[in-house]
């Protein structure tokens, strides 16, 4: 078994925000391409997922951290779920580090965080998400 772990040097930090629902798996139908992260072809480690909500509005959703695979619509996996997150209530996730070997995906896996808004007027949202190359993760 392989031990992997992060150094801050390697985090490549994407990032993505809006107003709507946060994210799709069902992107080529719907055409919302939002909070969809990978790192153009290269094999990557999720290292965090960061979160902000702003606006006005009281009703919370689940955060949900989805893989869309590169191997098609029967591979695509809930991977974890960040409870009732929205208006002041931020979401700040690591992987821990004795779990992030489980949390290595191929160059043409896609993740994909997923948060229905429950008032896409009223609560704007902004993503960060952490990952690392696979070639660049220390062992």
């Amino acid at each position: 078994m392989l031990d992997y772990y992060a150094d801050p040097a390697n985090v490549v930090i994407k990032s993505d925000g809006g107003v709507g629902n946060m994210g799709d798996l069902d992107w080529p139908v719907s055409g919302n391409e939002n909070a969809r992260f990978h790192l153009d072809g290269v094999p990557f480690v999720v290292s965090f997922i960061r979160a902000h909500y702003s606006g006005t509005g009281s009703s919370l959703a689940d955060l949900v951290i989805n893989i869309d695979s590169g191997r098609g619509i029967r591979h695509d996996t809930k991977l974890h779920t960040i409870e009732a997150r929205g208006l002041n209530v931020d979401a700040n996730w690591r992987v821990p580090l004795d779990e992030i070997k489980d949390w290595i995906f191929q160059g043409n896996d896609v993740l994909v965080p997923t948060w229905t808004n429950p008032h896409a007027a009223a609560i704007a949202w902004g993503l960060e998400v952490g990952m690392i190359p696979v070639q660049n993760a220390a062992r």
